[in-house]
């Protein structure tokens, strides 16, 4: 006699990397969210940023989703295997820290070219 035991969850290809950070999530949060299927987040993300004092609780979203990206990247699509998950959200963080970087050097170069203009 078999007993009606509920079978073993399936492997999630990424869940050995739930809790650890996820910097695309962090870095690129509105478009990674609406990538993995929370685009109504995204939009209420990029809104919160234009707004001044609660452009803060855009940086609190993308702290959250820093922390607990992966976790929504397991659960959002289904990756063949580890090394597909893996290769997906380190394209994320490569790009994201792509922007990162023009980002800063605008900035930089926004900020001298302010310094030597004498305005």
């Amino acid at each position: 006699m078999q007993w009606p035991y509920p079978s073993a969850p399936a492997y999630v290809s990424g869940s050995q990397y739930v809790g650890m950070w996820n910097w695309g999530a962090f870095l690129l949060c509105p478009f990674w969210l609406m990538n993995h299927g929370r685009v109504g987040r995204g939009i209420l993300y990029m809104a919160l940023s234009f707004i001044p004092i609660v452009s803060l609780a855009s940086l609190g979203m993308a702290i959250a989703y820093g922390i607990k990206g992966n976790e929504v990247a397991t659960t959002s699509r289904r990756f063949v295997d580890d090394t597909q998950f893996v290769a997906v959200q380190n394209a994320w963080r490569n790009w994201g820290f792509g922007f990162l970087i023009v980002a800063v050097v605008i900035g930089v170069l926004g900020g001298i070219t302010e310094a030597v203009s004498g305005r």
